[in-house]
């Protein structure tokens, strides 16, 4: 029978059994790769030319140690040029991930309107180059502004503070949802056979 699931099996390998018995990984055993995801979708105003800008936050109570993470983000807005996106753990870690994409290129960034993206170290395209005609202008996975892997090895479990702020007149938008996607790793012990 199968050791690890317990069906009949047959065996086509020559065993050679010695005073040191074989490890037998089966799956389910090992490093497990693993992920969770929380999300928050109380939609919040973003006032227009206030750096100040908003909060919202996601309580995670799941404590895993991140290997990777990637944030969702739901935002309309008339300008997506003026919004920049910062993320703050509950470690007091704070990245920008979403700045004003076309900025310094152009002087008011792009002109397009709306966000529906992951961010996402490991995507193809760079966030700050994307100003697509349609809306959302922003649709898709993009590499964030700066990198999510600084909070690779931080604790998810607590307060993450996300902050969307308008940093020019005219034009005003919603933070309608945002979200955590992490990757974490388990480690199981090997299943014992004795021969």
């Amino acid at each position: 029978n199968d050791f690890c699931s317990g069906a009949p099996t047959v065996l086509n390998d020559d065993i050679n059994v010695t005073d040191d018995p074989p490890v037998i990984i089966c799956k389910g055993s090992g490093t497990l790769p693993m992920s969770g995801s929380e999300t928050n979708n109380t939609p919040v105003a973003v006032p227009d030319n206030d750096t100040g800008g908003v909060t919202s936050t996601i309580n995670v109570t799941e404590s895993v140690t991140i290997t990777d993470l990637d944030v969702n983000l739901n935002i309309t807005h008339t300008w997506v040029g003026d919004i920049v996106v910062t993320l703050e753990s509950p470690a007091s870690t704070v990245v920008t991930i979403y700045d004003r994409p076309g900025v310094p290129a152009s002087t008011f960034g792009c002109s397009g309107q709306d966000v529906d993206a992951t961010l996402d170290d490991e995507a193809g395209t760079a966030l700050e180059n994307e100003c697509y005609a349609g809306t959302p202008t922003i649709n898709g996975s993009f590499i964030p502004n700066y990198l999510l892997s600084a909070f690779d090895g931080e604790d998810t479990a607590g307060i993450w503070t996300l902050s969307v702020s308008d940093h020019a007149g005219g034009d005003t938008g919603t933070l309608n949802s945002w979200g955590l996607d992490y990757d974490y790793d388990v480690v199981s012990a090997p299943l014992d056979v004795f021969l």
